[in-house]
């Protein structure tokens, strides 16, 4: 073979061989058969999701507002199996007040454990509570931090805060939107949890003069940037914004970039296969996807889609490598038993350890 064709060879194959990790990956909403729970009242639940790591469960809680009886599901395709059911004893006050709307329910990594974080209002909104209760398999949950009152504040709109882990700090970071209740300006609040104390972080936001939209909206941490991300807003009147946290403080990224909302995110979920944090839309009609990844966001070109669910839930089940979307309200506002996963199907790239795209690769 003549040395010039061999050197182009050569040059082709070098060519291939630099382009093979830049090939996108191909993703698409697949719908998940699975067999419907038998609510036994399907319309006026607090529904929860979270990945059990300490058993690779992806995990279902659901509280009866009727009845206050708790149950835990735990999904072993094609079905939800219930492993506890029962009336969570948290002392002195009705399940009710905690195990609400307002709560909210993460995965904690100091405790091993799936907890829940409940917050009450007290009389006539003048005083909000904390109490956490983690989850203890065969027993259901129980109260593990005494009752936390922040002083003169009201929550300003649904769904009031969101959670999540930091990964780094050890740390699960509780982010609110409230009203301040005598002078009406807006604030927010920022509570973390190191397995044993609550401690309420003083307003900081960057810059000061800031109004931090936290009162709609959701949060992730970004192991790649090793930061808690929030989007949201304070209410239809606000601007979309973006803040990271670095556990001294918020500061703002961006405004006005990011999926268009009429409701607050259904979650942020961080998607190691993207690199970043995965957010949906919480909304009837047709459901974008769009991924937070170094400190921009992108609308994901996936295929296949599904009809949105205003509140349902979304988590990331580490054992199958999948983001989960699952039940919400459908169109007659009745909890919809429906579940898709954002699967890899051609591409994918195996992901030992959070990673930044390299340069060039459009993924």
């Amino acid at each position: 073979m003549p040395k010039m064709k061999v050197y182009l060879v050569v040059v082709v194959l070098a060519y291939l061989a630099s382009a093979l990790p830049c090939l996108a990956a191909h993703w698409a909403w697949v719908e998940q058969e699975v067999a419907p729970i038998p609510w036994a009242n399907d319309y006026d639940l607090a529904t929860f999701m979270v990945f059990d790591q300490s058993d690779d469960k992806l995990t279902l809680i659901t509280f009866d507002f009727q009845t206050t009886i708790v149950q835990v599901w735990k999904f072993t395709a094609p079905e939800w199996i219930m492993v506890w059911e029962g009336i969570p004893d948290i002392g002195d006050i009705s399940p009710w007040y905690y195990f609400s709307y307002l709560a909210n329910i993460y995965f904690d990594e100091n405790l091993n454990s799936i907890v829940l974080w409940g917050f009450c209002m007290g009389y006539q909104f003048e005083m909000g509570y904390h109490a956490l209760f983690k989850y203890i398999p065969g027993q259901g949950f129980t109260r593990i931090t005494s009752h936390i009152a922040i002083d003169s504040i009201y929550v300003a709109s649904y769904p009031h805060f969101s959670i999540t882990f930091d990964v780094k700090r050890r740390r699960a970071v509780f982010v609110g939107g409230f009203t301040k209740w005598m002078d009406g300006q807006y604030q927010f609040i920022t509570v973390e949890y190191d397995g044993s104390t609550l401690y309420y972080i003083p307003n900081n936001p960057d810059p000061p003069e800031a109004v931090a939209a936290f009162a709609d909206g959701s949060c992730g941490y970004d192991p790649s940037i090793e930061r808690v991300v929030f989007y949201g807003r304070q209410d239809t009147s606000w601007p979309l914004e973006t803040w990271e946290y670095d556990g001294q403080r918020w500061k703002l990224i961006a405004t006005n970039e990011g999926p268009r909302l009429n409701y607050p995110p259904i979650g942020m979920i961080y998607v190691a296969d993207h690199s970043g944090l995965l957010a949906l839309p919480n909304d009837w009609g047709a459901i974008e996807s769009w991924v937070y990844r170094l400190r921009k966001w992108h609308k994901s070109t996936v295929n296949g889609q599904f009809e949105g669910r205003v509140h349902g839930l979304l988590a990331y089940d580490k054992n199958r490598r999948v983001a989960v979307f699952y039940g919400g309200l459908d169109e007659f506002v009745k909890f919809s038993n429906r579940m898709w996963e954002l699967r890899c199907t051609k591409h994918c790239k195996p992901v030992s350890k959070p990673r930044i795209p390299e340069e060039g690769c459009d993924e």
